[in-house]
């Protein structure tokens, strides 16, 4: 049996993991809930506040909860966010990718954790940005920095390629 067709070695860390969580999405869960709540808190807030003298006091109050709200659901989802991403990754890894015909395996360099597989029939999708490439093929995510790579167009065109093998494969 021949070897992988290339191997990419790199370092995962947990700001890598953080990046995909932080990526723009649908609206759920907390999220929509920081989107809905100051809106509700702010109309609740002008109800209560309306014994209240001036136009200037009434405002304030109903105005204060709002952000109040809105910045307590923002601290949430942020701690959110990150939680998931050191559940993913934990501490800086030394990692390497090894890129087969059919399937691509990752893999810390050091240890005995069985590699990540992935093959172009689960890939979700393929989201590249300026400084990481995503593979998502959940449960498993595939994330390789821009270091991984030799240059930003070498990125891109691996980008293209799983990303046409995925297609493919849907197809």
């Amino acid at each position: 049996m021949t070897g992988p067709q290339q191997v990419l070695h790199y370092r995962l860390t947990p700001a890598d993991a953080l990046a995909w969580e932080r990526r723009p999405m649908e609206l759920t869960g907390w999220r929509k809930l920081g989107f809905f709540a100051p809106w509700v808190v702010l109309g609740m807030g002008w109800g209560v506040a309306e014994p209240l003298p001036g136009l200037l006091a009434r405002s304030a109050v109903a105005g204060g909860a709002a952000i109040a709200v809105w910045l307590a659901v923002r601290l949430i989802v942020a701690r959110a966010r990150r939680r998931r991403a050191l559940a993913r990754v934990p501490a800086p890894l030394d990692m390497m990718c090894e890129v087969w015909g059919d399937h691509l395996e990752a893999r810390p360099v050091t240890g005995a954790q069985p590699p990540t597989t992935i093959a172009p029939e689960a890939i979700r999708q393929v989201l590249a940005t300026p400084d990481r490439l995503f593979l998502d093929a959940a449960p498993a995510l595939l994330i390789l920095p821009r270091t991984a790579f030799a240059t930003p167009e070498d990125m891109a065109a691996f980008a293209a390629h799983w990303d046409a093998l995925s297609c493919a494969a849907a197809d």
